[in-house]
């Protein structure tokens, strides 16, 4: 859950224009996103309404569609089996020579750069 909380607006409405999608329903996107206000409630104490710079809606419909078109060229980066779903991935291989450990190792190098160039962080 914390992923879908981590998507950066900006980031995301990029990789949608890559996808070629049309202006106007990309500054749609781009209002539903931005243009929402939310406040924290902790105890007694609410804070003043902001607007996120993060986060697709949870519980939407929109949110994870939205989720996987910014994940989408994560796998791209792996050179190893990869499974996906949501916000869980595993990467995977049969390790058999010094090659197949470089070549996992290298994977996890390619998920931590690709998390550092999208604003987004490891899991464990």
């Amino acid at each position: 859950a914390k992923a879908f909380d981590k998507v950066d607006h900006t980031i995301l409405v990029s990789k949608l224009l890559c996808y070629g999608v049309s202006e106007p329903l990309l500054s749609w996107i781009s209002s539903y996103l931005k243009e929402r206000s939310l406040v924290v409630k902790i105890g007694p104490t609410t804070s003043s309404p902001f607007s996120p710079t993060s986060g697709v809606p949870q519980g939407s419909l929109l949110g994870p569609c939205l989720f996987n078109v910014f994940v989408n060229d994560l796998l791209d980066e792996v050179a190893v089996e990869a499974l996906q779903f949501a916000d869980d991935l595993k990467i995977f291989t049969t390790v058999s020579s010094p090659e197949d450990s470089k070549k996992i190792q290298d994977s996890l190098s390619a998920v931590e750069d690709w998390c550092i160039r999208n604003n987004m962080s490891v899991n464990p």
